[in-house]
């Protein structure tokens, strides 16, 4: 998904090579998005462990109500995690996610998801588990993404 969202954007050539620095990268707050996808998926779990203790530290009742429920953020979240939101249905919401993607660090991958999740909490308190986990996973198409990113600014610094 990645790579189709690179060259809807930019040439092939310059996609090619910007897609072999997103796997390749490797900073103090960008890991590899390559070892995403190796064998044991190893930061695939640490990147999901993360974000269930940052859903815990900065939304707690979130966090409480899929525990109550028996959602984890397994269950969800690797869609997001995994294609940093190319696979979302918002094409705006996708273009600013990458767009600080890109230039800063994966933070912010982890401050959409929680924003997203804040934005819609209560109509998430409201719902069951089948519920929840077909509208984090299907049915969040409409939203405002200015107020999902604005919410997405206002978290601290996650990494």
């Amino acid at each position: 998904m990645a790579a189709i969202f690179l060259v809807m954007n930019m040439d092939a050539e310059t996609a090619f090579w910007c897609l072999a620095t997103l796997l390749h990268r490797s900073d103090e707050h960008f890991y590899p998005m390559r070892q995403m996808f190796l064998p044991g998926v190893e930061l695939y779990r640490q990147r999901i462990d993360r974000f269930t203790v940052l859903l815990k530290t900065h939304a707690p009742h979130i966090a409480n109500h899929f525990e109550q429920l028996g959602v984890s953020c397994s269950m969800f979240a690797p869609t997001w995690l995994l294609s940093v939101f190319a696979v979302y249905r918002d094409f705006d919401l996708v273009t600013k996610v990458w767009d600080v993607f890109l230039t800063e660090d994966y933070s912010i991958v982890y401050k959409v998801a929680l924003a997203l999740l804040k934005c819609h909490e209560k109509m998430m308190m409201k719902l069951q588990l089948e519920e929840v986990i077909d509208l984090l996973n299907v049915r969040i198409v409409r939203l405002d993404c200015e107020k999902v990113m604005k919410t997405a600014f206002e978290l601290p610094d996650l990494l």
